[in-house]
């Protein structure tokens, strides 16, 4: 059996596959593999599976067997779905392009995150957008991507102090990861531009403009 990862009970209905327990790109990716193999060839009973930066979470529905055999019969098509990923073809993945506009009223934060790094906004800005992001998973409001990993030069703590209102479409930083706020909502994160592009439309299908797993680029406009 695989030793790089395990396989534990959340609740009656969802079991949780915990990778190496650590924020990388390589592991993410092991993450959003298993969830799109889950996705094309589900197992019987499963009803859905959630990324995380390096688990999943996968949830099902097995009315018609006991609790013991349905953790069992889960957890051998877990195994076999992360058997499969060790050697299926990674897709290419299309880099998504955002644009950007960073500083002024949009980016009341870039000096700040500027001067933490003894660094010009100018280079702020040059650094942020030359990189290539991963979305390692959604949270904190819905469509809310953590994109990583950020260039050194950009490692910024959170406000120690949240902000009230981070208007929507904030471009923020903190650790070494950057994300977008979907919609007006209180935030602790450094904001350093903005985008007019809309995140998160419930009346659409997926609600999610941006899905796990998928590749980003900002564009300063």
């Amino acid at each position: 059996m695989n030793t790089g990862y395990t396989i534990k009970p959340l609740s009656e209905r969802a079991l949780l596959v915990q990778f190496n327990d650590v924020l990388s790109e390589a592991i993410n990716a092991r993450v959003i593999a298993l969830h799109e193999t889950l996705l094309k060839n589900p197992f019987p009973g499963y009803v859905e599976s959630v990324p995380g930066y390096s688990s999943l979470g996968v949830f099902f529905n097995m009315e018609e067997m006991s609790l013991e055999a349905s953790f069992e019969r889960v957890q051998e098509s877990l195994h076999h779905a992360v058997a499969q990923i060790e050697y299926s073809e990674k897709p290419v993945r299309n880099i998504i392009e955002i644009p950007v506009r960073y500083g002024g009223t949009d980016g009341p934060d870039i000096e700040y995150v500027a001067a933490q790094n003894s660094i010009s906004v100018e280079e702020v800005i040059a650094l942020h957008s030359e990189n290539i992001y991963s979305v390692f998973m959604l949270g904190f409001l819905p469509g809310f991507p953590y994109m990583g990993i950020t260039n050194k030069k950009l490692t910024v703590e959170r406000k120690a102090s949240p902000r009230l209102r981070v208007p929507a479409g904030s471009v923020a930083l903190a650790g070494n990861q950057t994300g977008i706020y979907p919609e007006d909502s209180p935030g602790g994160w450094q904001i350093i531009g903005r985008t007019d592009m809309v995140l998160f439309d419930a009346l659409k299908q997926p609600p999610n403009f941006l899905q796990a797993g998928d590749r980003v680029r900002f564009r300063p406009v």
